[in-house]
């Protein structure tokens, strides 16, 4: 299946990589190969001429590497004939060999990524119990395992705080579109929540300070997405760009939360964040009419106006070193 040259990774003609995750310690890159019967989590190191190797294969695979890079967190169904195979489970990573661990829950999990939190102290994940689910916080090993809130009926998705302290979660219509339903913030001491949207939204996006949290409101009936921008510590809201998304960026909200742990739209100082689309000064009127270029637009949370960037179809920051 697999074409090694000087270390690089050939695809087949019915193979495409789709996502793309460097472990935390920058010794190995994972990334997911869709195939015709589902897809292959795989993982090469970033040496000359090394080969690569194939963790599992299933649908859907989310996943997480620990902070030393020997550590995996996968959602997943290992077997795609069987509904309720899906499975969270804890995986040792060596280069010669690989183990699972522990498995944490298993049934259905309406959720999409299971992650260390940022100081890697914790694991977050999604939980089902006689069909109620559970925002679940466990020791770093998995051990431990506490329930922090209860969600509702749907599919959720959650983003750990920089801080590690807190986890702002939401949930959406299985079946409906891409849309979650409000945001709430808890505190992972106390389970203390507390609403900070009450919108329909496509993505949220943690400042790296923490400060922040960015998200993709969804305007009723309108064609257009809205960015806000919530100041976490008055919880007050501001409304920014009004824009029409790319494909490839509508494509990454439906996935924000497992890009939330490779990909960022935040520059590293917390001053600004990027996006790609067309940038909209007014409500677009039903006429319609000819869709400009889409470009890259960088905008400050200070309240000075966004500046545009070259032509491009998806944004992000290269991360801080």
């Amino acid at each position: 299946m697999a074409d090694i040259f000087t270390g690089r990774y050939q695809a087949g003609r019915n193979e495409r990589i789709d996502y793309v995750f460097w472990t935390r310690d920058s010794k190995s890159v994972s990334f997911l190969l869709g195939e015709p019967e589902g897809l292959s989590l795989v993982v090469a190191d970033v040496k000359e001429k090394a080969p690569v190797r194939m963790v599992l294969s299933g649908v859907p695979i989310y996943y997480d590497w620990n902070r030393t890079g020997d550590r995996l967190v996968v959602h997943t169904n290992n077997n795609v004939n069987q509904s309720r195979s899906e499975h969270v489970t804890l995986m040792s990573i060596s280069p010669t060999s690989q183990e699972a661990l522990r498995t944490m829950s298993r049934g259905r999990l309406p959720f999409k990524t299971p992650c260390w939190s940022p100081d890697g102290k914790h694991l977050a994940y999604i939980a089902n119990n006689n069909a109620e689910s559970y925002l679940m916080v466990a020791e770093s090993d998995g051990s431990s395992p506490k329930s922090i809130a209860s969600l509702p009926i749907g599919e959720s998705s959650f983003v750990w705080s920089p801080d590690s302290q807190h986890i702002a979660y939401s949930s959406a219509v299985i079946g409906a579109d891409a849309v979650v339903h409000g945001i709430r913030v808890v505190d992972i001491s106390d389970a203390e929540s507390k609403r900070i949207s009450g919108e329909d939204v496509a993505a949220y996006f943690y400042s790296p300070d923490g400060k922040y949290l960015a998200l993709i409101a969804v305007p009723p009936d309108r064609p257009f997405y809205q960015w806000e921008l919530i100041d976490l510590k008055t919880d007050k809201m501001r409304k920014l760009d009004m824009f029409l998304s790319t494909q490839e960026e509508s494509v990454s909200y439906h996935y924000f939360d497992q890009l939330a742990l490779s990909h960022t739209i935040w520059a590293p100082d917390s001053s600004e964040f990027v996006y790609a689309g067309v940038r909209l000064l007014h409500e677009p009127d039903a006429s319609g009419g000819p869709t400009p270029e889409p470009q890259l637009w960088i905008e400050p949370v200070d309240g000075r106006p966004p500046r545009s960037g070259p032509p491009g179809t998806l944004a992000f920051y290269s991360p801080a070193s």
